[in-house]
C-alpha cells in the first residue's frame, strides 16, 4: 500500500455516501474516489415511494457538503476489476488505481416475466423511474401494484391519497410474508383495503398487456399503469467476475472484508451474518446500508490516522415503512417459537417474537416509544419475559441492560394520564390555570417565553415533554438537568417523524428514532447524518417551578 493510500468507492447510493462523508470527517490519511452509475447527485431512495409521489422533494438528496477532497464520478459505471494490477475499469474507457476497494453496488429489482414490451410496465428503484411513476399519477387512474412488500404497499397508500384506483396484486396468502408475523400482516391488510385499495391475496400473475393484468385463475385486473416490485436481485456481477465469493449477493465477514485481499462490501449487496438467526442473509435496510458504512469507515481510518480501532457489535436488523397513516416498524425477526402482543392498532400495536425464551424479533404499528426500547433491547443481547411484555402498562429497559458506549436515557413523553389535563404539556395555554406567576423577561436571543407549558416536576431530568403552540403547531421540550430546559420543532427536518414521541434524549442532543440523525436541542442544528436541515428552537425559561416557552421561534441560520 501506498504512502497515501487510495481508496475507491463504486456505488454512490446510501452506503457508499455514508462511507465517504464519513472518512471525510474522520480525517482518512487517503485519497477517496466516489464511482456513480447515475447521473444525479446522491439521493435517499425510501422517499420515492412515499414524500416523492407526493410532490415533497425535501428529503430527497443526500448531504451534498462534506464530501471535500472526494472525487465524485457520476454517470460511469465500474466494468471491471483487476485484482492483480489493482485496478478498477470504467465505461468511459479509464482506470482508476486502488489500495483499497468498496463494492457499494446495491441490488436492481426483479424482473417479471410475461410481461408485453408495449404494456405500460414499471419498476420503482431509482429516481428517473420514480418520476415516470409521478408524472403519470393522477385521480382516476386506474394503478395496479404487482407486489406486497413495503415499496409497493408505500406506492399503493400514496397513489390512493392522489385518488388513483389502486389494485394490489401479492402471489403470496398474505401481504409482507418474508418481513412481517402474520398478526401484523392482517393488520396491513385491513388498512389497505379501508384505504380503498382492492387488495387481492394467492394472486399469481400470468400476463401483463395493455390494457391489464391477466391472473392465473382467468381473472383480468384492468389496469392503466402496473408497477411490479416482486423483489430484488444482488448487483454483484462485478464481484463474480473478479472471482470474489458471491451468491446472490456478496459474501463479507463482520469487518466487511470479502475473499478477496483489500476488498470490502457494504450495503444491500452484501450477505452477511444476521446476528440475531446466524445465517448469512441480505439485510436490505436503510440501517443496516448506512451502519455498515460508518463502521468500515472506522476501521479503515483506523489505519490510517492513528485512530484507535473501534469495535462494534452488530446491531439488530430493523426497518421501517410508512404506508399513509400507518407506520411499520421492525426488528430482528418476523417470527418465533412464541408470539405475544399488546395493544391494538388503534392505539399503537406492539408484536414480540421469542425462541427459547428470548424475545428476537418486534414489530409495532403506529408505536414508535415501545418498539425504539425494544429495538435497543435488541441490539444490547438483552432479553424481556413474554410476560412481563403483555402485562406491562409501561415497557421498560431490563435492570441488567447495558449497552455498549454511551447510555441512552429512554425518552418518555410526558401525556395527560401523567398530570392533570390543565397542565398537562400538550395542553393549550388557554387551559393553563390562571394562577400561574407573570412570564419571566425575554431571553439573550430576546425572545420572551410567554407560554406556560407545564411545571418542571413533569418531565424527568432526561426526558422529553410537549407542548402545542396556540396554532396547534407542536414543539419538544427536553429537560437536560435540573433547570436546564430546551425547545424545538417536535417534526425531524429530514423524515418528519416526532421527537417527542420518537426520540432518544442523550446529553444536548435529540436522535430521531426513524432515521437516527441527531440535532443539537440548544441550537436546533443538525449534528449527523442524515438530517442535513435545522429544526427551529425556541427559547426556554424556568421560573418559580414552571417551564416557559416562547412561541415565536428562532429561525435557524443559512
Amino acid at each position: 500500500m501506498s504512502a497515501s493510500p487510495a481508496l475507491v468507492i463504486v456505488g454512490s447510493g446510501l452506503a457508499g455516501h455514508t462511507l465517504a462523508r464519513s472518512l471525510v470527517s474522520l480525517g482518512y490519511a487517503g485519497s477517496v474516489t466516489l464511482v456513480g452509475e447515475e447521473h444525479h447527485a446522491p439521493y435517499d431512495r425510501p422517499p420515492l415511494s412515499k414524500e416523492f409521489q407526493l410532490g415533497d422533494e425535501s428529503t430527497l438528496m443526500l448531504q451534498a457538503d462534506g464530501l471535500a477532497g472526494v472525487q465524485v464520478i457520476s454517470g460511469c459505471k465500474a466494468v471491471a476489476i483487476d485484482t492483480d494490477r489493482r485496478a478498477l475499469a470504467l465505461s468511459d474507457g479509464r482506470e482508476l488505481p486502488w489500495d483499497s476497494l468498496v463494492l457499494a453496488t446495491g441490488v436492481r429489482p426483479r424482473p417479471l416475466a410475461g410481461s408485453d414490451p408495449q404494456a405500460p410496465v414499471h419498476f420503482l428503484r431509482t429516481l428517473d423511474d420514480a418520476r415516470a411513476i409521478r408524472a403519470k399519477l393522477r385521480d382516476g387512474l386506474k394503478l395496479t401494484v404487482i407486489g406486497g412488500g413495503p415499496i409497493g404497499l408505500e406506492l399503493a397508500a400514496s397513489a390512493g391519497q392522489l385518488g388513483a384506483r389502486v389494485t394490489v396484486l401479492e402471489a403470496a396468502p398474505r401481504l409482507m410474508a418474508r418481513t412481517v408475523p402474520p398478526t401484523i400482516a392482517e393488520v396491513l391488510l385491513e388498512h389497505h383495503r379501508a384505504s380503498g385499495a382492492q387488495v387481492l391475496l394467492g394472486a399469481q400473475v400470468k400476463a401483463v398487456q395493455r390494457g391489464g393484468v391477466e391472473l392465473a385463475d382467468g381473472r383480468r385486473v384492468e389496469a392503466d399503469l402496473v408497477v411490479v416490485g416482486i423483489g430484488v436481485v444482488a448487483n454483484d456481477d462485478l464481484a463474480h467476475a473478479a472471482g470474489i465469493a458471491t451468491d446472490d449477493g456478496i459474501f463479507v465477514d463482520a469487518n466487511f472484508r470479502t475473499t478477496q485481499p483489500d476488498v470490502y462490501a457494504i450495503g444491500d449487496v452484501t450477505r452477511q451474518r444476521n446476528p440475531i438467526s446466524g445465517r448469512f442473509e441480505r439485510i436490505e435496510t436503510w440501517s443496516n446500508a448506512r451502519t455498515q458504512a460508518q463502521a468500515l469507515a472506522r476501521q479503515l481510518c483506523a489505519g490510517t490516522n492513528g485512530a484507535p480501532r473501534v469495535v462494534t457489535g452488530a446491531a439488530a436488523p430493523w426497518f421501517w415503512s410508512d404506508q399513509g397513516n400507518l407506520r411499520l416498524q421492525c426488528a430482528g425477526l418476523p417470527q418465533g417459537d412464541q408470539e405475544v402482543r399488546r395493544g391494538d392498532p388503534a392505539t399503537g400495536l406492539v408484536v414480540g417474537q421469542w425462541s427459547a425464551g428470548r424475545l428476537v424479533g418486534v414489530a409495532a404499528i403506529n408505536a414508535p416509544q415501545d418498539f425504539n426500547l425494544l429495538r435497543r433491547i435488541l441490539d444490547a443481547g438483552q432479553s424481556m419475559t413474554p410476560e412481563a411484555f403483555a402485562s406491562s402498562t409501561e415497557l421498560r429497559l431490563p435492570p441488567n441492560h447495558t449497552p455498549e458506549g454511551p447510555a441512552e436515557p429512554v425518552p418518555v413523553t410526558v401525556t395527560q394520564s401523567d398530570a392533570p389535563a390543565a397542565l398537562a404539556p400538550s395542553a393549550p395555554l388557554a387551559q393553563v390555570p390562571s394562577t400561574l406567576p407573570p412570564p419571566p423577561p425575554p431571553t439573550a436571543q430576546g425572545t420572551a417565553p410567554d407560554l406556560a407549558a407545564c411545571p418542571l416536576e413533569y418531565i424527568e431530568e432526561g426526558a422529553i415533554g410537549s407542548t402545542s403552540l396556540p396554532d396547534g403547531t407542536r414543539i419538544a421540550i427536553y429537560r437536560i438537568q435540573g433547570d436546564e430546559v430546551f425547545a424545538t420543532d417536535d417534526k425531524c427536518s429530514h423524515g418528519s417523524s416526532s421527537l417527542c414521541d420518537e426520540g432518544s434524549l442523550e446529553g444536548h442532543l435529540i436522535e430521531c428514532g426513524l432515521h437516527l440523525g441527531s440535532f443539537d436541542v440548544r441550537t436546533g442544528k443538525p449534528v449527523s447524518a442524515p438530517c442535513t436541515k435545522a429544526i427551529r428552537s425556541y427559547p426556554a425559561q424556568v421560573r418559580d417551578g414552571t417551564i416557559w416557552i416562547a412561541t415565536q421561534p428562532i429561525e435557524p441560520s443559512p
